[in-house]
């Protein structure tokens, strides 16, 4: 990629990182990110990490005055996104949620047909990516790594059709199906535009297990003519898509080259030129607020925990608890109690009580940075519905 050198590269294990170094030719390994985020030498970096580690670590990337590339979704809540996107401008630096895709030529291409009319007013769009199911061992089966298919592919398809209309859809309607272990397996929707027009996604895991198979689809139909397509998301090559007029078909031919190669130059181009980011702090929060949506629609596989409690030593350990769950769940009723956000009184003692009698759900926060509890409150504010939240110490 062009302005890009592969400087260095981190991992949780000195093995793993040594092993990635060999493979691509980095200059140097770290066993730890907060060694890589510490060297000088380090402009910008790439976040790959699961989806609960993306919020963590792109803030510590940003707050290190690295620029940001992270992958997508960027974080699971539209309040930690915004949260985000204030760090990177407060250290003045780039973030970038990494949908590759996007920068393709091919998906150029069809917006432009779209933008030219040549297939008249367009009245109605479908997105698939359906690709096998995995072993519950696997990530993406797992809740509390935010899997399941909305987050891992139907970011892809809600963002396709964003980016084609670019709209905003006025109606969204949303049903899944759910495994055992709570996370989607299948969801889809239909989403209505002011103007009428209607778009529908198909996100699953439902094909054979652990054996790569995919369904990947983009129809687009017009008062004119349709586009179809079924080139894969991030496929680089000779790509097609079939362009219908009448009776009339053509197939039109796109060279794509590597998508993770041109975002990366992209991002590149933002810190040495002075280029936009492609895929912009407003469109990822469009997104995110249509995936926001879809989940609280579906449910997203959860029972709703009317009240819980955190349970702290510390007055300022209570404040910052509450300033930072404000950033989480901008939706939340805090219950003031003795004209305060906190009660005074009551200690970790009263814990059993507490559950017992009032909460459905009782966190005790405490230790360095109180890490454990944000982990598990990012965790359950962002498949919960949570209604009341009191905070004691």
């Amino acid at each position: 990629a062009e302005k890009c050198h592969l400087y260095a590269i981190a991992g949780r294990t000195m093995e793993k990182a040594l092993a990635y170094q060999q493979e691509f030719g980095f200059e140097i390994a770290y066993d730890s990110y907060d060694a890589l985020l510490a060297d000088p030498k380090v402009e910008a970096v790439y976040i790959p990490l699961p989806n609960e580690l993306h919020y963590e670590w792109t803030l510590k990337a940003l707050k290190a005055k690295k620029h940001v590339l992270c992958e997508k979704p960027l974080a699971p809540t539209v309040a930690q996104i915004k949260e985000m996107f204030a760090c990177a401008k407060e250290n003045d630096v780039f973030l970038m949620e990494a949908f590759a895709y996007l920068h393709s030529p091919l998906m150029a291409a069809i917006k432009k047909e779209l933008q030219s009319g040549v297939i008249g007013d367009v009245l109605y769009m479908e997105s698939q990516f359906i690709t096998s199911d995995y072993d519950i061992s696997n990530i993406r089966m797992r809740k509390e790594t935010y899997g399941g298919s909305t987050y891992d592919l139907g970011c892809y398809t809600t963002s396709q059709i964003l980016w084609l209309f670019e709209e905003t859809p006025v109606k969204v309607q949303a049903v899944a199906d759910f495994s055992e272990e709570g996370i989607d397996t299948y969801t889809s929707g239909l989403l209505s535009f002011a103007d009428g027009k209607k778009a529908t996604f198909i996100c699953a895991m439902v094909l054979a297990t652990d054996k790569d198979r995919r369904i990947d689809c983009l129809r687009i139909h017009g008062t004119q003519g349709d586009i179809y397509c079924d080139a894969r998301f991030n496929q680089c090559g000779e790509l097609r898509y079939t362009l219908t007029i009448g009776e009339d078909s053509v197939v039109k031919t796109v060279s794509t080259p590597q998508n993770y190669r041109l975002e990366v130059e992209q991002l590149g181009r933002c810190i040495t030129d002075g280029e936009k980011p492609h895929v912009s702090e407003e469109f990822t929060l469009q997104n995110a607020s249509l995936m926001e949506k879809i989940l609280d629609i579906i449910g997203n596989g959860n029972e709703s925990y009317e009240t819980m409690a955190v349970l702290t030593m510390t007055e300022d350990e209570a404040r910052e608890i509450y300033e930072h769950i404000r950033k989480i769940r901008e939706d939340v009723s805090y219950i003031d109690r003795d004209s305060s956000v906190f009660r005074k009184g009551i200690t970790v003692t009263t814990y059993y009580m507490a559950k017992g009698l009032e909460f459905d759900q009782v966190f005790v926060a405490g230790g360095e940075k109180h890490n454990p509890f944000y982990k598990q409150f990012q965790y359950i504010s962002a498949t919960r519905a949570l209604h009341e939240l009191y905070i004691f110490m």
